[in-house]
């Protein structure tokens, strides 16, 4: 997932290098069997896909000004929540750390481990700063992966 403006132009010019390495290795003359070189043409294409999958999410969040609804299946999925929503509210991570009092360079390391070692009380305040309306369903017993939990945010 992207992150932050430097990793999405970063993953920009991963594409543009992928591609040109697409467009050399399909119209070179190798001694490799022609199956190995479909492979490796199928593996370059997989990594531009993926790519543009990540590029284009994190420009839809970025430039959404809809209501955004994600739905998490469990708890361990919320920091990803947080992070789409910081973009999706048009957040840097500096501009984060200044609304919780805290240096970018803990937000970043929230966000790179994907708040492993934040505390509740933390998680709580981003919640509230990123003004995020929760309604979550807790069952206790029962199936455990066919229940959904829902984080709705509105702006």
């Amino acid at each position: 997932m992207i992150k932050n403006e430097h990793q999405w132009r970063i993953s920009k010019g991963k594409v543009k290098n992928l591609q040109t390495a697409l467009k050399n290795s399909a119209n070179s003359e190798t001694k490799l069997h022609p199956a190995i070189k479909k492979a490796m043409l199928e593996g370059i294409k997989s990594q531009i896909k993926e790519l543009k999958d990540e590029i284009n999410e994190y420009e839809t969040l970025k430039n959404s000004h809809k209501k955004l609804e994600l739905t998490i299946n469990q708890l361990s999925e919320l920091p990803i929540v947080l992070i789409k929503a910081r973009i999706n509210r048009g957040l840097t991570q500096k501009e984060l750390a200044v609304k919780l009092n805290l240096k970018a360079q803990q937000i970043q390391r929230y966000e790179s481990s994907n708040y492993k070692s934040v505390s509740f009380e933390r998680l709580v305040e981003m919640v509230e700063v990123l003004d995020l309306k929760i309604k979550q369903q807790i069952i206790v017993g029962g199936p455990k992966k066919s229940e959904k939990r829902i984080l709705c945010l509105e702006k």
